[in-house]
């Protein structure tokens, strides 16, 4: 397993910091053959943290999307 940091000044970023951990393909296909188990329960929580960052991005796109259609409306409504 390895472990990765990325730090940033740039304030358009928001993110000052960033860690994760990752597996090598062959680390995986080790915890694979010797921990099937744990491998699976990792493969499961992986999907449901993805399932959940693509619910909010999908969520965020639709408000952001919404709000910029209203505003392209009104004006035109408040005209007439």
């Amino acid at each position: 397993m390895s472990a990765l940091t990325l730090q940033t000044d740039n304030p358009r970023f928001r993110v000052h910091a960033l860690e994760g951990l990752g597996f090598s393909v062959p680390s995986f296909d080790e915890l694979c053959r010797q921990h099937p188990d744990i491998a699976i329960k990792l493969l499961q929580a992986l999907g449901r943290e993805l399932s959940v960052r693509i619910r909010h991005a999908n969520m965020t796109t639709s408000n952001w999307r919404r709000e910029t259609v209203m505003a392209a409306l009104v004006p035109c409504c408040i005209a007439e």
